[in-house]
């Protein structure tokens, strides 16, 4: 009995100790993944390790960026050599994409550890590399609380005492302009209950603004079959019982949208400018406009007035493995210097480039400050970008490198106004307990301060529909703008090597373009309009 016991004893002990080796090395293997696909970047704009982020390695000391772009750089070369890529039918890709607003860390990892998604990606024979960034709502919100002021980042010691004064204000100020913010809402609430165009009732009536909108949208397709390809028709996609189950719960929770709004408008605005704010530190660091702080009195003896003249000298000429200040990254933006390597890089790889919501605003100004890079694809997915950032950054982008495709997918406009921000609670009145829209409709009408309508938002389809004269002539024939159905049962085509998830279905709410196969041909334009073809013939 007792031989038995020891023998049970000495048993579990090597079950715990290989379950302990492989957790050991899955977590290494994670490490090496994230930091071959992940390009991290903190509301500082200093280049972080993802694998010391997400807790999967020990801290490498005086990380930079160069240490970065060296592991994406050898994972690109290890792929590119890979009997997977050599042998697939399908031409390599390096696929970069940048997610939107509202994603803190946690959901990067989630994204990087996602079968289904990486699978997709190396069926494809696509390569990712994920540009990660902190757009938490709760931490830009902090921040603004905390530390920033008049757009500099004050001391703790400076923004702690004015905490509660900041507070106060934002939410007096949403108080304030709880009668304007309602009003839109109602507004904007009054249009989800347009009558179908096939309607009986829209016959009897005369023409419905859905009929109308639905023309027009046809007219245009129609000069512009290449650029412009408009949703199906809505058909029957919100019935009689669909529509009346929403109006009953807009009534019942009409309460608490009013009592939540001026939270949404005083707090919400700033933490949307806080967000906006890390889409430009990623590119002009914190630190870069601090530098004075690092240079002592002039009474200092010639050794130390050497090394201060030295970090002058590489402030005003940044270079990107820069070792003596990669604990700041002052010495430039690591998203230049990503540009830099990618620009590099594009030279030998086929890149294609991918935002999410306020992703594109990330790379407006990466092509607008990296005009080298090489690509023959861009895609925009719900764009959270204002029109005129577009116009401003991918125009002149557009207008050198003709082989370049630009696409813009947009929610069908009912789905952008009747979302339920809260629908993850997957409970009815519960998931309508705030005003609904995307996160589109709220930045055009509550979150941001648009001046024109080139101001708003590109990813919406009722913008950008309107602002299709903007696009020159000459480049209608690189730029592609879709809407995407109302008809949630709608599958979307899928290119052959992805057709085991041919069920894919359109997107209807602003979270699902990351929830599909957006890279794929078929997914951004109709089959036999694209003019970049995949498949090998």
């Amino acid at each position: 009995m007792k031989f038995q016991l020891i023998f049970a004893a000495v048993l579990l002990a090597g079950l715990l100790a290989r379950a302990s080796n492989q957790t050991t090395n899955e977590i290494a293997d994670h490490a090496t993944f994230a930091r071959q696909h992940v390009f991290m970047i903190n509301s500082a704009g200093v280049c972080l390790d993802p694998a010391v982020e997400w807790k999967w390695a020990e801290k490498i000391p005086r990380f930079s960026v160069s240490n970065s772009l060296e592991q994406v750089g050898a994972g690109l070369a290890a792929w590119k050599t890979s009997a997977t890529t050599t042998n697939s039918i399908l031409p390599p890709r390096v696929v970069v994409f940048v997610h939107g607003g509202m994603n803190p860390y946690a959901a990067s990892m989630k994204r990087l550890l996602d079968t289904n998604l990486m699978g997709a990606l190396a069926a494809s024979n696509c390569y990712p590399i994920f540009v990660v960034w902190n757009s938490g709502p709760f931490s830009a919100y902090g921040e603004h609380l905390l530390y920033i002021r008049q757009g500099e980042k004050k001391p703790l010691y400076v923004g702690s005492p004015t905490l509660p004064l900041v507070f106060a204000s934002d939410l007096a100020r949403g108080i304030a302009r709880l009668p304007v913010t309602l009003f839109g809402r109602f507004y904007s609430d009054a249009f989800t209950t347009e009558l179908r165009s096939d309607s009986e009732l829209s016959k009897i009536t005369g023409d419905s603004r859905t009929a109308r909108w639905e023309n027009f949208e046809s007219l245009i397709h129609e000069e512009l079959p290449d650029t412009y390809h408009p949703p199906k028709k809505e058909g029957h996609a919100r019935s009689v019982v669909d529509r009346s189950v929403h109006f009953t719960e807009y009534v019942v929770t009409l309460p608490t949208k009013i009592v939540s709004l001026p939270l949404l408008d005083g707090m919400g605005s700033e933490a949307w400018d806080i967000m906006l704010r890390r889409t430009r530190t990623m590119f002009e660091p914190t630190a870069s406009y601090e530098i004075s702080k690092m240079v002592k009195t002039l009474e200092q003896p010639n050794m130390v007035r050497s090394n201060e003249l030295n970090t002058v000298h590489r402030w005003l000429n940044p270079i990107a493995d820069d070792a003596a200040l990669s604990k700041t990254n002052a010495q430039g933006g690591a998203m230049d210097f990503f540009g830099e390597k990618v620009a590099e890089w594009s030279t030998n790889y086929a890149f294609e480039f991918y935002g999410h919501s306020m992703g594109t605003i990330v790379l407006n100004e990466l092509f607008r400050n990296q005009p080298d890079i090489q690509t023959e694809r861009i895609g925009y997915l719900g764009a959270a970008c204002s029109i005129e950032d577009f116009k401003t950054a991918l125009f002149p982008y557009l207008t050198v490198h003709t082989n370049a495709q630009f696409y813009s997918l947009s929610l069908h406009r009912e789905r952008e106004r009747d979302e339920y921000p809260l629908a993850g609670l997957r409970v009815v009145f519960l998931r309508d307990l705030i005003v609904r829209g995307s996160l589109l409709n709220w930045v055009d009408d509550i979150l941001a301060k648009p001046n024109t309508i080139s101001d708003r938002t590109l990813g919406s389809w009722e913008n950008i529909t309107r602002a299709l004269p903007d696009v020159p002539p000459d480049l209608r024939r690189q730029t592609h703008f879709r809407g995407c159905n109302i008809e949630a049962s709608a599958p979307v085509r899928v290119d052959n090597a992805l057709s085991k998830l041919s069920g894919q279905r359109e997107p209807q709410v602003h979270g699902d373009f990351t929830k599909t196969i957006f890279w794929s041909t078929n997914f951004l334009w109709p089959v036999g309009v694209n003019q970049l073809p995949l498949l090998k013939q």
